[in-house]
């Protein structure tokens, strides 16, 4: 590029506001002339995402009302802090309900176990052992059910992980 050009950039680069808000340039009759329409609508379509603004706008607020952006930090920290506890309670709940099912399903296959082991030692014959045996089948089948479950589950709950992961970082239109 021709250093012509190069120094041509440069000062369009510094005719163009600096650290003004849109409100500054709307505000005042020569700035607003000097401004194209393309940059006013730049300035005015400005947004964030997160619980903190960005530094102009805290800023902006500090000079509005003295400590907010004091106070601003301060919720955003509580509201992690919120975040947080919420999602560690969730895990231990999940946690609990996964070992309290696990534990419920061997109770079970032990009784149902139990069982079917009486009834091919009471009940004489075929008729015992087929009852007792359909009966023992059913009662591993429950512990078995159980794990499978749980592993389906999981897989489950990763796979929708990665989709509120793609989703986030997912560019918007």
């Amino acid at each position: 590029m021709p250093s012509a050009q190069k120094s041509e950039l440069r000062s369009q680069k510094q005719e163009e506001p600096a650290e003004e808000t849109y409100l500054d340039i709307i505000d005042d009759p020569e700035k607003l002339n000097k401004t194209s329409k393309e940059e006013i609508v730049r300035l005015a379509a400005q947004f964030y995402s997160g619980p903190i603004p960005p530094p102009q706008m805290m800023a902006e607020y500090e000079k509005a009302l003295p400590g907010a952006a004091d106070r601003i930090i301060k919720m955003a920290e509580k509201q992690e802090e919120h975040r947080h506890y919420l999602e560690k309670k969730t895990v231990d709940s999940e946690s609990r309900d996964s070992l309290l099912g696990i534990l419920s399903a061997v109770f079970i296959s032990i009784v149902i176990l139990g069982a079917g082991t009486t009834i091919i030692i009471v009940v004489p014959g075929t008729t015992g052992a087929i009852s007792g045996g359909l009966l023992n089948l059913f009662g591993i089948a429950t512990v078995i059910g159980k794990f499978l479950g749980n592993s389906k589950n999981e897989q489950q709950a990763k796979e929708d992980e990665k989709e509120k992961i793609k989703e986030k970082t997912k560019p918007r239109k």
